[in-house]
């Protein structure tokens, strides 16, 4: 099971949050959020998935990559 932020823009998005907005509510920097966006870390921490979904207000399971058949 790996973690996937495929949809990080449009959750930050929904919240109405800038990067710097969400950088400071899930206390990791604006510009790990920009990668992370742009899916330049492929394998993002589950302590960072986890700051992430609090501060989105999103239960951590929308960030679980689903199983490809």
């Amino acid at each position: 099971m790996g973690y996937t932020t495929k949809n990080l823009r449009e959750y930050r998005m929904e919240q109405g949050l800038s990067m710097s907005e969400l950088s400071y509510k899930a206390k990791i920097t604006a510009s790990q959020i920009s990668l992370l966006e742009k899916q330049k870390i492929k394998k993002p921490q589950a302590s960072t998935i986890r700051k992430l979904a609090e501060a989105l207000g999103r239960p951590i399971t929308d960030f679980i990559e689903k199983e490809k058949n």
